[in-house]
């Protein structure tokens, strides 16, 4: 089927309602992950502050820290799933019909790290992944050249906010696949407590 044939036939998903999900589910990440993933578990998330909105916005920055062990501060995009997947989805634009560019396009996204969490229902929690991001762009852009079809079709999602919408398109890159050396944690449950579901 045509890639603009499956967008129109995909559900249509609403932006803010998805944000605000995420918001939720990344209270784990602040309660259970973050405290010891960081030197002396001090983190910044990024806020709703007009600085903070244009830093997420411009660079694709959600939370900096300086990760146990780490020389200097990095910079993360998150990215929180609904379902536990085996695929990262790898955005290649960000909306198609305006021809704005992903986050995996070179100069998109200034994050030093990935972090990719799913939902996991049992036990409750977030499967956490956290990726060299600049490693894992060029591997990906490697791998994406020289094997044309690797990652299959580009995957279309429809994003409704207001009366705007757009769709966003990438591909399913199986986590299997990524090299080992691309990961900083690879493969962490972060579980929930009752509180926080």
């Amino acid at each position: 089927m045509p890639s603009d044939l499956r967008a129109q036939s995909a559900p249509v998903y609403s932006y803010s309602e998805r944000e605000a999900w995420q918001r939720r589910e990344r209270a784990l990440l602040d309660a259970h992950f973050y405290p010891h993933f960081a030197e002396d578990g001090q983190f910044i998330v990024l806020g709703h502050s007009p600085g903070s909105v244009a830093a997420n916005r411009k660079l694709h920055i959600d939370v900096f820290v300086r990760a146990a062990g780490a020389v200097q501060t990095l910079a993360l995009d998150e990215k929180i799933d609904r379902k536990l997947r085996s695929t990262f989805f790898a955005e290649t634009w960000s909306d198609r019909e305006r021809e704005k560019p992903g986050w995996m396009v070179e100069g998109v996204s200034d994050a030093d790290l990935l972090l990719w969490a799913f939902k996991r229902l049992r036990p409750p929690g977030l499967v956490v992944y956290v990726l060299r991001f600049p490693e894992f762009r060029a591997w990906f852009w490697r791998q994406f050249n020289l094997f044309p079809g690797r990652f299959g079709d580009a995957h279309q999602i429809r994003n409704q906010e207001g009366r705007r919408r757009w769709v966003t398109e990438g591909f399913s890159v199986p986590i299997a696949d990524v090299p080992t050396t691309h990961f900083l944690r690879h493969k962490e449950l972060v579980t929930a407590q009752a509180t926080l579901l």
